[in-house]
């Protein structure tokens, strides 16, 4: 079971990971554009905090999809990946 979450807000292009669990392993969005752009955001944090907001700066035309994994480290194997999530505007 997934111990964290994730989201995109369109507003300021930011993605947040949040780590709900102290197990050694992260929360990690990874993200998408349909325009080729990629990229993670990481929260470590476990328990304690609020979680790790990432400004990404898109484009702002286009969409963006995000999955959430648990990840045994910045670029170790991925845990309970989730379903990506459907095509968002990012205006």
């Amino acid at each position: 079971m997934m111990g964290g979450e994730g989201c995109f807000e369109s507003y300021g292009d930011v993605f947040n990971a949040d780590d709900w669990v102290s197990n050694g392993r992260r929360i990690v969005v990874k993200w998408e554009t349909d325009y080729g752009d990629r990229g993670t955001c990481h929260d470590a944090g476990g328990e304690a905090g609020p979680g790790n907001y990432c400004n990404a700066n898109l484009r702002e035309s286009g969409r963006v999809r995000i999955q959430v994994v648990e990840r045994n480290g910045a670029e170790g194997p991925d845990y309970y990946p989730g379903p990506w999530s459907s095509w968002w505007s990012i205006d």
